[in-house]
């Protein structure tokens, strides 16, 4: 492969080259399923990668920051920086220079490695150990703490068309009022699930000294598990609807807008209750509305 400007390589040699990067520079072990989503923005985003490649290049991050941010599903977060980087090359005629002759001698030692590539070194034992301790751990985490789980945990709590009679549950009930509505569960069902549902929000990054609404949807490695404010409210919901989640000083819904940022609720974990059955409501004292 010849070295000439990033724009003069057909789409199979831009992708080749920053393939060979990625295995070729990369310091971390990675899963085939990684390389997948890889190999699929640089088909997709083949020009935002490269500049991306050439930042990592100009930092000495080698593959850390895309292989990282595919792990915590913040891709959006990394291409924010393409746009800072458009501004400053716009505003900023040294930051051009410095970053055009980055790109240049990036493509030159990649092309070199490319063509005269020299044998991989091999991890030590201690370093793959931590790495695969790492990718454990955060698939383990990924089953544990997902939208389809979430979903399927919340949907299996409410009642089924069965369970009602006349509007009002048959069973004892329990309602929980979160960001966008107010449900009712099988009281039952959520004693059933409590486990899975504390385990889900044991993985919430601060949970234990308290979180926003907004930062529900981090882990605790930084994984960004949902992008979806609707799903978060789901899991917020069961949390307190089995109580090992609570609002700080019980503030009431009503006073949420007042109270909180955003109007949006900080919540806590709360230990004491995790091992305690949820008590719900008998079905005859069901509120009904007056005609």
């Amino acid at each position: 492969m010849e070295v000439k400007e990033y724009s003069q390589y057909t789409q199979e040699e831009k992708e080749e080259i920053l393939m060979h990067w990625f295995h070729y520079y990369g310091k971390e072990c990675y899963l085939v399923e990684e390389l997948e989503q890889f190999q699929m923005l640089v088909k997709e985003h083949n020009n935002e990668v490269f500049i991306l490649a050439v930042l990592s290049y100009i930092h000495g991050d080698a593959t850390h920051s895309i292989l990282e941010a595919l792990r915590q599903n913040k891709l959006d977060q990394l291409f924010q920086m393409i746009s800072d980087h458009t501004g400053s090359m716009n505003s900023n005629k040294g930051y051009a220079a410095m970053f055009h002759h980055a790109m240049h001698q990036f493509i030159e030692e990649v092309v070199e490695s490319y063509n005269h590539p020299k044998a991989d070194v091999p991890f030590r034992e201690e370093e793959l150990k931590k790495q695969v301790q790492k990718i454990q751990t955060l698939q383990e985490e990924n089953k544990k703490l997902n939208s389809e789980r979430v979903v399927d945990t919340f949907r299996a709590c409410l009642f089924t068309e069965e369970e009602i009679q006349d509007n009002k549950p048959t069973e004892e009930y329990t309602s929980v009022t979160g960001v966008q509505a107010t449900v009712i569960f099988n009281t039952e069902r959520l004693n059933q699930h409590k486990k899975d549902i504390n385990e889900m929000v044991d993985l919430i990054a601060n949970i234990e000294q308290g979180s926003h609404f907004f930062d529900l949807c981090v882990t605790k490695s930084g994984r960004i598990w949902t992008g979806e404010h609707g799903i978060v409210d789901q899991l917020m919901i069961l949390g307190l609807a089995t109580e090992v989640l609570e609002v700080p000083f019980h503030v009431p819904r009503e006073l949420w807008g007042s109270v909180f940022p955003e109007g949006l609720p900080y919540v806590i974990k709360n230990p004491t209750m995790v091992d305690k059955k949820v008590v719900g409501n008998l079905p005859e004292y069901f509120p009904t509305k007056r005609k």
